[in-house]
């Protein structure tokens, strides 16, 4: 008898959209317990750096802004057996948002959580980007075709 294939666990996590110049990349983390305004100084900032080859005080300046690209985060509720996907309702320009979201779910593996309902999809101002941030990072990086 052949073994049943298991569904991988479904996952918590935070995301990014960067734009890395021509293109928008998609890094996230499946961890529920980081934030936004930690993984943005310890993994965000130095992909920025490497890309657009920044020097120190430029990258000292990316520091506060955690919320200049677009983001949003997966949280589980009741013990993992109810979801929450949460973003800004700001995908970037370019990009179709139910394609985005559906790549969410499969990162996450969240598809289960979809199909039988367990999955609520929010906008929520908290993942929204912070217009002075967006307008502080073109400072640095150049324009972002938000």
């Amino acid at each position: 008898m052949a073994a049943r294939k298991r569904n991988p666990l479904p996952l918590g996590g935070i995301w990014y959209y960067l734009w890395l110049r021509p293109t928008w990349h998609l890094c996230f983390v499946t961890d529920e317990r980081v934030q936004h305004m930690t993984y943005w100084p310890r993994v965000v900032v130095p992909k920025l750096q490497e890309h657009y080859n920044l020097s120190p005080v430029e990258v000292r300046s990316l520091f506060v802004l955690y919320a200049a690209m677009p983001r949003g985060r997966i949280v589980s509720q009741l013990y993992g057996k109810e979801w929450i996907l949460a973003h800004g309702g700001d995908f970037p320009h370019g990009l179709d948002p139910d394609s985005e979201i559906d790549r969410l779910i499969k990162q996450f593996n969240l598809r289960g959580q979809r199909t039988t309902g367990k999955l609520e999809i929010v906008v929520h101002e908290h993942e929204m980007m912070i217009p002075r941030h967006k307008r502080a990072i073109q400072k640095i990086i150049g324009k972002v075709p938000y």
